[in-house]
């Protein structure tokens, strides 16, 4: 199509288009939301999942409808189907950065500094237990000292699936795992003093 002057108008995105993109756009948000504590949070790793999903659907429809498009010149064919690579190219890229704790790292890194203040309160005041505090994107549910492991832990609410997950601050020595039979708390080495803890029952 040309315009006016005879130059030529470039394509308008199409509506599938924007949907593909608002979609995999929340995707990835929720999809961050939800690998950023220990554990994960399951409720926000479903609806991450369902987004994902339809992204591939609204991206199957702009596939299947470009490829029934041939008829049309052959280099503007083969730029719509190397647009229709990004999609799949951006979800195998958050998937890898997911599955790999490079996010969840970096995420940790950002709320170190509160976290850290979150256990100075708990050592001014080590016979209590603080609750619902917000630290970032973190709604931590408890924050006390555990005097056998020499750690102060932080359960984040709603993290984990089947028990309760967080951050362990522990200073004086490593933690030691006293899970047995699926059952007991387990801990994971992140930097410095900081471990992350899951407990399951």
């Amino acid at each position: 199509m040309l315009d006016v002057q005879g130059r030529p108008v470039p394509p308008k995105r199409s509506r599938a288009r924007w949907l593909a993109t608002a979609l995999a756009v929340v995707s990835f948000l929720l999809t961050v939301w939800a690998v950023s504590p220990p554990g994960g949070y399951f409720g926000i790793a479903l609806a991450a999942f369902c987004g994902w999903l339809a992204t591939g659907v609204v991206w199957l429809v702009m596939a299947v409808r470009a490829v029934l498009a041939l008829p049309q010149p052959r280099r503007a064919h083969l730029r719509q189907l190397r647009s229709l690579l990004v999609l799949p190219l951006v979800f195998a890229g958050v998937l890898l950065l997911a599955g790999s704790g490079v996010l969840s790292r970096a995420i940790f890194e950002m709320h170190r500094p509160g976290l850290h203040s979150l256990v100075a309160d708990v050592a001014a005041a080590p016979d209590q237990r603080l609750v619902n505090q917000r630290v970032g994107l973190f709604a931590v549910s408890s924050a006390t000292a555990r005097h056998t492991a020499g750690c102060t832990l932080l359960a984040i609410k709603d993290a984990g699936f089947l028990g309760s997950a967080g951050f362990a601050h522990c200073p004086d020595r490593p933690p030691v795992n006293d899970a047995k039979g699926g059952e007991g708390t387990t801990f994971e080495y992140i930097s410095g003093p900081w471990y992350t803890f899951s407990y399951s029952w």
